[in-house]
Parts: structure tokens; sequence; C-alpha cells
């Protein structure tokens, strides 16, 4: 049997997720939906009062799932008709695309001359209207995204541009009588409504008829086991936090739950950016703690999947001593430090050039250091951007918070917390200074930090209050205190 993650039931995440869509896309077309392909085709009982609640007349998903929610299956017979599900008096029609055509454009004609594609479209019509039973068919053709279309050498003018002046000539050259329309699902429901009800709806989605992709393999379950602790412990702090908190933090879980995450969880699928996605999906369930206020736990910080970059960051050698005056004094001033380089990795797709192009840090035996060398033609024009020095141990997390954007820092904000606790400032200092780079100190003894204890060490960019950038971007550094032998143990002949 396939392993599953623990449970997780969150009908009115599913619920509100629809009612954002419905309330966007009636500010963008000045009308509500009335239909709607799930993502991933995926359907269940259990969402088909959540879409009439919506306000939805139908919804779509693939032929194999009616397959397995008839108790025979026969598919010129059965396929080609909307379905009635729900409770009477408020059920909900269901559209089964034909997966044959559906994948012929999807996967097949790209491949092809547009006529040969044309004429293999209208083949495959023409045998749908003398195989299958009835006088008025319905055959939903239905591609789950935008996809085909870079595929086509012309990004399929000429295939839709043929097929659609086909159709438009009507019967005159479509042989046997046989008279093609092509409409909207929901304007052919008015015409062709359901004759026949599903007493049994199958869960699945248009990939086999199930959700083996997002299910099942240890990244997969992994990924829902961070969701559900995640969601757990909004829940649980929800109602003691400001509206707005709370919303913005609901909408960074409602972006984690999409199910485009889990597609390049586990072996199904394969990507040069599959730790991209994986760091992307975990921003935004640290952003949920972010938003409310709170310290994001470590096994956030953890990879889900197999991460093949290089190591990224450098410790420090030696004892620093810099002068925060904002310039780089001399050669020596930070010779010897630790460093994180911020270059995205080759070929990233999310960001060409880093935001920051030096990232120093390193200790004297009473305090923390840090060099960041901004990118100042990248942050130009940039707003509410700020820099987090997150440092945590098993005691407590801490960050110290500056501007990024705008006037020059007169001084930095440590924030602390306790395990599971709500950050809350704790001090201000003037130990920074922004010239031609930013540096800053921080003492140990205000970091409740003592010599030889391991503390982890990373670089957050925040916009508006969301993450935008994290250093190193998928481990902490892990550093120690030093003491008064701290050199002699590096020391090298």
């Amino acid at each position: 049997e396939t392993p599953l993650p623990q449970r997780l039931q969150a009908p009115a995440d599913a619920e509100a997720q629809i009612q954002k869509a419905v309330a966007l896309h009636t500010e963008l077309f000045g009308t509500p939906p009335l239909g709607l392909w799930p993502s991933e085709g995926s359907v269940c009982p259990e969402m088909v009062p959540i879409l009439r609640r919506a306000g939805f007349r139908w919804m779509a998903t693939d032929e194999d799932v009616l397959a397995h929610s008839l108790n025979g299956w026969h598919r010129e017979a059965a396929l080609y008709q909307p379905y009635a599900v729900g409770i009477p008096g408020d059920r909900l029609a269901v559209f089964f695309r034909d997966r044959k055509i559906s994948d012929a454009v999807g996967f097949v004609y790209s491949k092809n001359t547009a006529e040969a594609a044309i004429e293999d479209f209208v083949r495959r019509i023409h045998g749908i209207a003398h195989q299958a039973p009835g006088d008025h068919l319905l055959i939903p053709i239905i591609l789950d995204g935008e996809n085909p279309w870079e595929h086509y050498h012309d990004g399929g003018e000429q295939f839709l541009s043929g097929l659609y002046g086909r159709i438009a000539e009507g019967s005159t050259r479509w042989s046997d009588g046989v008279q093609v329309i092509a409409d909207t699902i929901s304007h052919a429901l008015d015409n062709v409504p359901p004759a026949a009800t599903l007493e049994h709806l199958h869960s699945g989605s248009w990939i086999n008829a199930d959700f083996k992709i997002w299910l099942g393999h240890p990244e997969d379950n992994r990924a829902w086991d961070l969701l559900r602790e995640t969601r757990a412990r909004l829940v649980e702090v929800t109602g003691s936090l400001p509206s707005d908190q709370t919303r913005g933090a609901w909408e960074e879980l409602y972006a984690a739950e999409g199910s485009d995450w889990w597609w390049w969880f586990g072996d199904d699928f394969e990507t040069d950016y599959r730790e991209e996605f994986d760091r992307l999906f975990r921003v935004h369930l640290r952003n949920v703690f972010t938003r409310a206020g709170l310290p994001a736990p470590e096994f956030l910080k953890e990879p889900l999947v197999h991460v093949r970059e290089p190591d990224l960051a450098r410790k420090p050698i030696g004892l620093l001593l810099p002068t925060i005056d904002g310039l780089v004094t001399d050669f020596f001033e930070w010779r010897g430090a630790g460093t994180i380089n911020p270059a995205p990795p080759l070929g990233a797709m999310w960001k060409a050039h880093p935001l920051l192009t030096y990232i120093g840090f390193g200790f004297s035996l009473d305090a923390l250091f840090l060099r960041l060398d901004p990118d100042e033609e990248m942050l130009a024009g940039q707003t509410n951007m700020e820099v987090e020095l997150h440092l945590e141990t098993a005691e407590a997390a801490h960050k110290l918070v500056f501007s990024l954007s705008g006037p020059e820092p007169s001084a930095f904000r440590l924030y602390s917390a306790s395990p599971g606790q709500i950050f809350s400032e704790t001090n201000r200092y003037h130990t920074i200074c922004r010239r031609k780079v930013i540096e800053l100190a921080a003492p140990f003894k205000d970091l409740h930090l003592q010599a030889g204890q391991e503390f982890k060490l990373s670089v957050v960019v925040t916009q508006n209050g969301l993450e935008v950038e994290r250093y190193p971007r998928h481990h902490p550094v892990t550093l120690t205190v030093p003491d008064t032998d701290f050199e002699a143990r590096l020391w090298k002949v």
C-alpha cells in the first residue's frame, strides 16, 4: 500500500480558495464564473456543495473519473453528455473531457502540420458522431493549462484558425449531415441539460483518476506534514492576532496549498528547478509565521528535496574588529570573515541578479559583525525592503532588523522570541552605518550567546513584510561563539 501523510482535512480552506477565485473573476470580468476546471481536474463529492454555495453551475474533469464513477463503462454511450451530482434541488452539472482528442491537441498535433492536425480532429469528431448514441452530443475538449501552445511553431495559430474556420463552414464540409458547433460549456448546458444523475462521484484527478502524483512519495508526504503543522499553529494563534496579520498569514498558507508544488516533489517528474520550487514552497510556510509575528520553526529551513547546489557559505577563520563606518577602511578589516555567496544559482528563473553583491560576517570575543554590499542599481526604486539577520539557538530566536530601502538606517532593532512564542522588540542599537557598504555590530551578551555556544545564522531580505530572499538559500550557517583559543585552533602552517 502507498504510505500516506498524517490526515489533513481543511474544507474551510477549499471554500475560502473558491470564494476568493469567484471574487477575483468578478472583479476582472464584471461577472462571476459559472463553471470550473478544478486544479489538476481533481474532484470529490465533498466539493459539490462548496461549488454550489459559490454559485457554480458546472465543473469538469477527466473521462477516467466518469469510468470509475459508473458501475459499467461503455465509453461512447456514456461520455458525451453532462451528468448531475449532488442533492435533489441543488445539483451541479459535471462534464468529462474526451481525453483522446484533448491529448491529441496537447501532445500530438504540435508535431504535425496544421492541415494534418485539422483533418485528424475532424476525423475523430466524425467518428464520435456515428458511434455514440443520441442526436445531440457534447464533446468536451479540455486542456489542463496553456502549456501545449509553446510547442506549436506558431503558438497554434494556424491550427486554431484553420479548425475554427472549418467548424464555421458548417455541415457543408462535414459528411452525412453531421453538424458541429463550437460552444462554451455554459451555453451548451442551456441547450443540453443533464439527463442522467451520478449516484457516486469518484474522487480523483485528470491523471489516472487518482491523486498519486501528489501523495505517497516521502517528499510529497513530508510537504503535506509541513503544511498541516503550519496550519495547525496558525489556527491556534488566529484569535489573538489583529485582522491584517490574520489575513496576511492565511494568504500565505493558501499560496502553499496550491497543487503545483507537489507536482515537482517525489520522482514522478523532473526539472532543473526542483530545489527552487521546494524553497519557495517553504518560503510561503515561513511567511505564515512571519505574518503572525512568530519565529519560523526549524523544520521549515530543511529542504524537502535533495539539494545539489555547492556549499555557498564559508565560516570565519579569524577574529574581526571592524570600524562600523559603512566603509571598507582597509584590506585587512574584513580579512578572515565568513562569507555567503549571494548569487542565485545559474539558470535560476526567479531572479537574474542578486540584491546584495557581498555578505560577510564574523565576530570578536564580545560582538557579532555583519557586512552587506548592496547592489544599488538593483535596489533603485524599491520600497519597504528590510534585512533580517536571523540568529537561532535551541533556547531562543533573535532577529536584527533594519531598512534596506529608503534613508540610511540610523539604528537596527532586536527582536527575540522563545520557541513557539511571538517575536517582540527587546532593544535598539545605533552600531550600524551605511555608506559604501552596510556594517553593524551586536553584542553577544544581548543575544544571550556565550563562548562555546552553537548558533545558526541566516540573512533574510523582506519586502512589505514578506521574504523575498534568504542567504544561504537552503541551510543556515552553523557557528560557534568564539573563545580565547578560537584562532589558535584554526591556525595552520
